[in-house]
């Protein structure tokens, strides 16, 4: 997704006081990934399944180059 939308989502979560960590494990709570030149972040939907919004693909920004039209 773009970091407009990420910005939007993030801001709900955080406005509605959600949990979200930076990795899978739920180790690192209330920080975001940096990970590969974007910004990802893990929660948990109402039925406790882990969700993950990212900026940019696993593999970098190199990789998202492939995927601009």
């Amino acid at each position: 997704m773009d970091e407009s939308d990420f910005d939007a989502i993030l801001a709900r979560i955080q406005q509605r006081n959600i949990p979200f960590w930076s990795d899978p494990f739920c180790k690192l709570p209330g920080e975001i990934n940096t990970d590969d030149g974007g910004r990802s972040i893990y929660f948990k939907d109402p039925n406790n399944h882990l969700l993950e919004i990212l900026t940019v693909p696993y593999g970098g920004e190199r990789l998202a180059a492939k995927y601009v039209p």
